[in-house]
């Protein structure tokens, strides 16, 4: 049988209102001593007590599960090994913090083509961490849905006034070549695909080259498919180069 609350008062001797504050973590007047706070804990999971999520939601207002939504414009989707990564590190995150995580796919990218999916309009989650190519108008129309969400970005030239994680992009890109340089390499190729922030990125990179790479050079070059990466063009690339 399914363990309640108050076989778990009972084998403690308290309330069951002083069980639900320690098992839910609740924030309450009612005061419980460590000792008792202890206590409840070792007994709850000596009987096996396992937490009714839908109980909890309707007490607590809070589903105890995130979302992570990934751009379905984003190449081979969760098999590209960028956002499984960010997916790997969400997935961590929300297990310490003793959160579920719902993965979704959609079209993020053109309000034109974003469905907003029932379970973001009804609260099915907590909060939603997007990735991948996101629309202004579809964070728009989250926010008339009151739908709490944070970006993972890949630049900070972006106007558009939302919470965000970015990578510095920049900089690792520096990094990386000063290593390069460190060796004696001075001649530098930058391949990336045609998007205009991104081109805009690497002007401002041959622009701002830091002390460390003075007198080296950084050619741009514009290429749509680097999201296989899987060095098949690199031949013809070379050849591009060095003609």
């Amino acid at each position: 049988m399914r363990v309640r609350l108050k076989d778990i008062a009972d084998a403690v001797g308290v309330q069951p209102p002083t069980v639900s504050v320690v098992l839910n973590n609740k924030k309450t007047t009612i005061r419980v001593s460590d000792e008792t706070r202890q206590r409840i804990l070792d007994v709850a999971r000596e009987m096996g007590y396992i937490r009714d999520a839908s109980a909890l939601a309707l007490s607590t207002g809070k589903t105890g599960r995130l979302g992570v939504i990934l751009s379905d414009t984003v190449t081979s989707h969760w098999a590209n090994p960028y956002f499984a990564q960010l997916l790997t590190g969400a997935e961590a995150a929300c297990r310490e913090a003793g959160y579920g995580l719902q993965i979704s796919s959609y079209n993020i990218s053109n309000l034109d083509r974003f469905v907003t999916p029932n379970k973001i309009a009804t609260r099915a989650v907590d909060g939603y961490v997007l990735l991948g190519s996101t629309d202004a108008d579809v964070l728009d129309q989250l926010r008339q849905l009151d739908v709490p969400f944070v970006c993972i970005k890949e630049t900070e030239e972006d106007a558009t006034p939302v919470d965000s994680v970015v990578s510095d992009l920049k900089g690792v890109m520096i990094e990386a070549m000063e290593y390069a340089a460190g060796m004696g390499h001075r001649r530098f190729a930058l391949l990336d695909t045609p998007e205009a922030w991104r081109v805009k990125m690497a002007e401002n990179l041959v622009k701002q080259l830091p002390a460390s790479l003075q007198g080296c050079t950084v050619d741009f070059f514009d290429y749509a498919d680097i999201q296989r990466s899987d060095y098949t063009a690199s031949p013809a690339l070379v050849d591009q180069w060095e003609g």
